[in-house]
């Protein structure tokens, strides 16, 4: 299954010789994406393509909030293969089985239904370790996990598309 973006429509009506910019965001119940960003992250225009699943985002008020996530990013950055830190794709509250799901059903290690910040940085990104003959993997994806209540990082982790 494909994970498809919210459209975004926007029209530029004339209104008495000043150009109106009216942006309507298609949105359905309890659903919403938080890509684009302030403080200062480097989300870049940049979105990584995935085929993510479709997945419900979340709009509850949490203890650990969305500026707190942005926070740590800004503080331990995931870095790219060139040492430099990475663009951030998304930032979106989710249950932790829908981040399950966004991350090819890597347990989250809590339960279900519980709320989770779920965050998509591009790449690259490089794995340098492993068993003897090993040879270096590169990751288009890196994902972080925390918990809303808390704001424990769960996991984090590369993959691929």
């Amino acid at each position: 299954m494909l994970r498809k973006k919210r459209p975004m429509h926007v029209t530029k009506p004339l209104v008495i010789g000043v150009i109106t910019l009216v942006v309507a965001v298609s949105v359905t119940a309890a659903t919403i994406h938080f890509i684009a960003a302030s403080s200062g992250l480097n989300y870049g225009g940049k979105h990584c393509r995935t085929n993510d699943p479709v997945v419900p985002f979340r709009t509850d008020v949490t203890p650990f909030t969305k500026a707190e996530v942005e926070q740590y990013i800004n503080a331990y950055p995931f870095l790219t293969t060139s040492g430099k830190p990475a663009v951030v794709n998304e930032i979106v509250l989710v249950t932790s089985k829908d981040a399950s799901l966004l991350m090819k059903g890597e347990y989250v290690g809590v339960p279900d239904n519980a709320l989770v910040w779920y965050v998509q940085f591009c790449g690259p990104f490089p794995q340098r370790s492993g068993p003897p003959g090993y040879k270096p993997v590169t990751y288009p994806l890196g994902e972080e996990v925390f918990d809303a209540q808390s704001g424990r990082l769960l996991v984090w982790g590369m993959r691929g598309l």
